[in-house]
């Protein structure tokens, strides 16, 4: 185990992947979850900070969308039939 947590990302990829290499940039909104991460890190070692407690609050400032439609789908009801 300790062996598998002391590999790089890299290692790690090469390991699970299928031999075809996804050499293409990370995307913005990876980069911009990246950069949160530390001040997350931090956070979460103060009494009262919660995974969910974060994750709520990302979802609010960083993908209002997403929470828009997360909440519109849960009130959604789920007997409605779809007519062609």
């Amino acid at each position: 185990m300790e062996q598998i947590l002391s590999l790089s990302d890299d290692k790690l990829a090469d390991l699970f992947s299928d031999g075809h290499s996804r050499n293409r940039p990370p995307s913005a909104r990876k980069l911009e979850l990246e950069a949160l991460v530390p001040d997350y890190v931090k956070r979460l070692s103060k009494k009262g900070v919660s995974i969910l407690s974060l994750h709520t609050e990302y979802l609010k400032t960083h993908l209002m969308v997403t929470s828009i439609l997360l909440s519109n789908t849960q009130s959604m009801p789920t007997d409605v039939k779809h007519e062609p």
